[in-house]
């Protein structure tokens, strides 16, 4: 992997809870990790939920190799959200992760 092609900063998050007043779990996110990551657009496209049209961007971000990161994670672009769909260990060889994305709608 080209250093030079990690040209973005996002935070990894991991899920968590914690209980309110109530005794109810409410899900939080901390932050786990801040790495560089070469951020790219793969696609966009518009699906309705409900009676509303909902924009669906979906990003690749590669990433060095860093053992745990999957579905169960997310990433903070920016002011952005980008949920983990997919976490392809490029090669097998443990140097790079190739995340696919979906950007949550805001």
């Amino acid at each position: 992997m080209r250093a030079g092609r990690l040209r973005h900063r996002v935070i990894i998050q991991a899920a968590g809870g914690t209980a309110n007043g109530y005794n109810e779990v409410v899900a939080t996110w901390s932050n786990v990790a801040t790495v560089w990551a070469d951020v790219r657009p793969a696609s966009g496209k518009e699906q309705w939920r409900g009676l509303e049209p909902e924009a669906v961007v979906s990003h690749e971000v590669a990433m060095r190799y860093r053992a745990g990161v999957g579905p169960a994670n997310r990433l903070l672009f920016g002011s952005r959200v980008l949920n983990i769909k997919a976490v392809l260990n490029l090669d097998e060889r443990n140097r790079e992760l190739l995340l696919l994305c979906e950007e949550k709608p805001s």
